[in-house]
């Protein structure tokens, strides 16, 4: 804490950044971030925030804007975090802090300079946002930013512990149990994933993560029995229309997420190509998706 300590009042001192190059200031600017959130010192986000917008005036390049948003997004959830110390705030409905990440990430994740990001920063930028987005109640929206991190690199931890978990809760959400026991078991994947060797963690709060997903890992394994599912759930080979111009729309519908189905937010796959969310809902799922039960003899 002391080394820290001293780092951050040694960044605090400099007034501006006039004079550092473009590349050096941005480090400087990712590193005082970091460390006023681990002391929780707002006047270092606040002064962070001044050297942001002085970054902001000079010429970068498109990478440096899109870096320098995901700063301004981690300076904002430094501010969130401070701030619901206070349970209070914690549950006030205007969420000022949350909704300038949320803009921030978008903002770099769709400016041109985004893929020429490193890799483990667009896997940030993909995992904050679905984080954000999972906080506010849009866990579906979530699933496809998840997704989206992964898309990046398949090995991310944290984007596959928090898909995860967000697919733990979008199951308790399914009043359907066939469907709610297909999502708990690619919870499990994730959270399994996350959990392995080839995973891939970066920085400080990880350990308290992993926990946090083994958890929840374990209360999936006393809900459905994981052995039969994995060789029960297939989520391929069904039928997706009877002509060629039927099974193109259908797939269409299917990669753009479009059915009304909830398995549909696990991915395109062809048992979700149809709509199930009606008034009169059809019990579409295989028998054997409803032998998943822990306690399920069968």
């Amino acid at each position: 804490m002391a080394d820290i300590q001293s780092l951050f009042d040694k960044l605090m001192a400099l007034q501006t950044l006039e004079g550092a190059s473009t590349k050096s200031a941005l480090d400087r600017l990712g590193l005082f971030v970091d460390l006023s959130g681990d002391l929780g010192r707002e006047d270092g986000n606040a002064r962070a925030l001044a050297w942001a917008d002085e970054l902001t005036k000079g010429k970068l390049l498109p990478r440096e804007t899109a870096l320098l948003e995901f700063f301004r997004a981690n300076l904002w959830a430094n501010r969130q975090a401070q701030k619901h110390h206070d349970a209070n705030a914690a549950w006030a409905w205007e969420q000022p802090e949350l909704q300038r990440q949320i803009f921030h990430l978008r903002s770099a994740a769709q400016h041109q300079g985004f893929p020429r990001l490193a890799r483990l920063r667009r896997c940030q930028i993909f995992t904050n946002l679905g984080n954000q987005l999972d906080t506010l109640g849009r866990f579906v929206e979530a699933q496809a930013i998840w997704s989206r991190a992964l898309a990046q690199d398949s090995h991310f931890g944290m984007a596959l512990g928090n898909r995860g978990y967000g697919r733990f809760q979008y199951a308790a959400s399914l009043y359907d149990h066939g469907h709610r026991d297909v999502f708990l078991f690619f919870a499990h994947k994730d959270l399994g994933a996350a959990l392995s060797r080839k995973a891939k963690f970066e920085g400080d709060g990880y350990p308290e993560a992993k926990a946090s997903f083994s958890e929840i890992k374990a209360k999936i394994e006393a809900t459905i029995n994981i052995r039969r599912a994995e060789r029960l759930v297939v989520m391929e080979g069904y039928p997706t229309g009877r002509s060629k111009a039927e099974r193109q729309y259908r797939r269409w519908v299917s990669h753009n997420g479009l059915f009304l189905n909830p398995l549909n937010d696990l991915s395109s796959y062809s048992i979700a190509a149809q709509d199930v969310l009606s008034r009169h809902p059809l019990r579409l799922l295989p028998d054997s998706f409803r032998r998943l039960s822990a306690s399920s003899t069968r």
